[in-house]
């Protein structure tokens, strides 16, 4: 962790045109870092990691959305309540993003409010109708809450017709 930090330093010390052209690389760098480190239950430092990459692109939604995701996928939503507005601010940054609704989504569904999922699960579909995984993750939420007419009549409208 202190020779990525190190790493990071070092390149933060070069021009102003250098920093500009490396600050995608890095952060590209520090998410995958993250999401190793996720891998290997190493969840603080992931963590740390996620939030420097904001720190460095504070407009670029990725960040936020990855942040948010670790969180929903790890559970800490449940210690961090600023799990929604890193949604939130996802979706401001890039509201065409079907990626960031369906992370949201699953927030909600983790939180037992599932009129707000389908809303974000409908919308994420809305926002890309050819992505077969989108129709199939509303279908899922549909089989999740006990209604299989709408599970149903959703797969046979996407798929066969």
């Amino acid at each position: 962790m202190r020779k990525l930090i190190l790493n990071i330093t070092i390149v933060l010390i070069f021009t102003a045109g250098a920093l500009y052209l490396s600050l995608p690389l890095i952060t590209n760098h520090l998410t995958t870092s993250a999401a190793t480190l996720t891998s290997q239950y190493r969840f603080q430092q992931a963590e740390s990691l996620y939030r420097r990459a904001i720190q460095l692109e504070p407009f670029n939604f990725r960040h936020y959305l990855d942040l948010a995701n670790f969180y929903v996928r790890t559970n800490y939503y449940q210690l961090r309540p600023d799990t929604y507005d890193l949604f939130i601010k996802a979706i401001t940054l890039n509201p065409a993003s079907a990626e960031a609704q369906i992370g949201l989504s699953r927030l909600y569904m983790k939180m037992g409010d599932y009129l707000n999922a389908e809303i974000r699960i409908k919308r994420a579909v809305s926002l890309d109708r050819n992505n077969a995984g989108l129709h199939l993750n509303l279908c899922y939420f549909y089989r999740l809450i006990g209604d299989i007419e709408e599970n149903v009549r959703r797969l046979k409208e996407r798929f066969y017709g």
